[in-house]
């Protein structure tokens, strides 16, 4: 069965707003589950300060996440993994001194209109030498 955004799990300060499947076969299974491939589209709000990856001064406010990740689903658990540093990209949307929730709602209503938004996606999928499945 394959996941929907409702699956993942909406955190204080984080909205998922898009999961798209990607093409590929799922990951060698284990001995608990199976790992499907897909896309996560999320607003956040970030604190900022040193980004110890890129060793640059993020800046406090909302950003957009695009990361590559890959999903399972047991029988009473779900589990959500990605490649720290190789999976995915974030883009700058707004300034904000302090986390709100609405300022948060406004910014997931109006994403997708930006640019940023389909131009990060597409950066990923190149990034990660991916394909949407059809």
């Amino acid at each position: 069965m394959p996941f929907t955004v409702s699956d993942l799990k909406v955190r204080k300060q984080e909205v998922p707003i898009e999961l798209i499947a990607l093409a590929g076969p799922p990951s060698e299974p284990s001995a608990l589950d199976v790992f499907e491939p897909y896309l996560k589209v999320s607003v956040a709000y970030s604190k900022g300060g040193i980004n110890y990856f890129t060793y640059q001064t993020d800046r406090r406010g909302y950003y957009l996440h695009v990361t590559k990740v890959e999903l399972s689903r047991g029988e009473h658990f779900f589990s959500e993994r990605f490649t720290m540093g190789q999976s995915g990209k974030k883009a700058f949307l707004d300034e904000a001194k302090a986390f709100n929730a609405k300022t948060l709602a406004k910014i997931v209503a109006t994403v997708r209109e930006r640019p940023i938004y389909e131009e990060l996606k597409a950066n990923v999928l190149t990034f990660t030498n991916s394909e949407v499945a059809a």
